[in-house]
């Protein structure tokens, strides 16, 4: 059923924060008159906001 597998608020920052500190790549991607663009990202995350 749809909406059945939300997170809740708590659960997605939990989920954030874990994958901040195992992961060293991400991709950021933007749209620009629906032609989409993505672009790899290394990063250390030290833990501050």
């Amino acid at each position: 059923m749809p909406g059945e597998d939300l997170r809740s608020t708590q659960q997605r920052a939990a989920d954030t924060l874990v994958r901040l500190e195992q992961d060293n790549d991400l991709w950021i991607t933007t749209a620009s008159e629906g032609r989409p663009w993505l672009v790899p990202l290394s990063f250390h995350w030290t833990g501050q906001v």
